[in-house]
């Protein structure tokens, strides 16, 4: 017996292009439609098909993603999707959950970037899939949220969320996005003052604190993220100029010298593993590169430290660090 196909009638994807410029609250009818079609990529989301979960992302970012969506419809949107998207991030489907994570991060406003930091407060090894995206995805909506989108209580809560979740971050991936994420703040031009001058602060804070777990053996992975965040202060000292310029670099400068007293400190722990030494060997080149670039042409030694370090000379080396931390005081 021939069966006929069965014919199964899809729900047309409603609308919302229509309303996502409007300057003015969301009518009764607009809000119906928004929830509708987000719970329509609610659905998608939750889909055990990973093609079904990627179109359903991408058609819950499109309106996101056009040029002039209204704040007005991205805090609409946020609220909605949000609170919706709940069991899906705090479920085990790392994929579901990335998914979920690039449409908040493309939300584009001050919760959304909280919530995004959030992820980061709390440190669960189960987690550790999620916890990276969601430090991905912070990073990302920082860069692109105009600043005057995301209000000053908002900016202190990110960035307390990032600083009390890296003590305890045994993630390096981690680590390393919360630190971009301060950067992301303290070096964009339209954040306020002040809460440039915390992240700033937060970012020598966040390095110390990362050196000081290497030091101890608290977790010799984080020595991964080192060099990256040499690498951004480099970038961040070159975009200063005057008193904020000096005042950066009276913050930064400890922690530099901090690098290359670790690596003699944590020797036999970081050089166990070939790509550990690799990569803090850079950060040790990286932080004398920066430290003499802070301190001007006659304020820091003339010694080479990463050059002992790739030999695994430890007692040149030694020698060496000392001369730097005369330095740092």
């Amino acid at each position: 017996m021939l069966c006929a196909p069965q014919v199964v009638a899809s729900t047309p994807i409603q609308d919302v292009t229509q309303f996502a410029r409007t300057t003015n609250p969301l009518t009764a009818s607009q809000s119906k439609t928004l929830g509708a079609f987000i719970d329509q990529g609610i659905q998608g989301l939750n889909s055990n098909d990973p093609a079904q979960v990627i179109e359903a992302r991408e058609q819950l970012v499109q309106p996101l993603t056009r040029v002039g969506t209204s704040p007005v419809f991205r805090e609409a949107f946020g609220q909605d999707f949000i609170e919706k998207a709940r069991p899906i991030l705090e479920g085990n489907r790392p994929f579901n959950a990335h998914n979920a994570l690039l449409v908040i991060a493309n939300i584009r406003t001050g919760d959304a970037a909280d919530f995004l930091a959030r992820q980061l407060a709390t440190v669960n090894d189960a987690r550790n899939a999620q916890r990276i995206a969601a430090s991905s995805m912070l990073v990302l909506t920082l860069r692109t949220t105009p600043a005057d989108l995301i209000r000053p209580r908002q900016f202190n809560s990110i960035i307390r969320s990032i600083t009390s979740g890296s003590s305890k971050e045994t993630s390096w991936a981690v680590v390393q996005h919360g630190f971009e994420a301060l950067v992301a703040i303290g070096s964009n031009p339209e954040v306020p003052e002040e809460i440039r001058t915390k992240a700033i602060e937060q970012e020598a804070d966040l390095l110390k604190t990362t050196l000081s777990r290497i030091a101890k053996d608290d977790s010799v992975q984080l020595a991964r993220c080192v060099s990256p965040m040499v690498l951004l202060l480099r970038s961040q000292f070159i975009g200063l100029s005057g008193t904020p310029r000096r005042e950066f670099a009276g913050k930064i400068q400890p922690a530099l010298v901090t690098i290359i007293e670790v690596g003699e400190s944590a020797w036999m722990n970081i050089r166990s593993n070939a790509q550990l030494e690799k990569s803090y060997g850079d950060a040790i080149f990286q932080a004398t590169v920066l430290a003499r670039l802070v301190a001007g042409s006659t304020g820091a030694p003339e010694s080479q430290p990463a050059d002992f370090w790739r030999q695994g000379d430890r007692n040149r080396y030694k020698q060496t660090a000392q001369e730097w931390m005369h330095m740092g005081g």
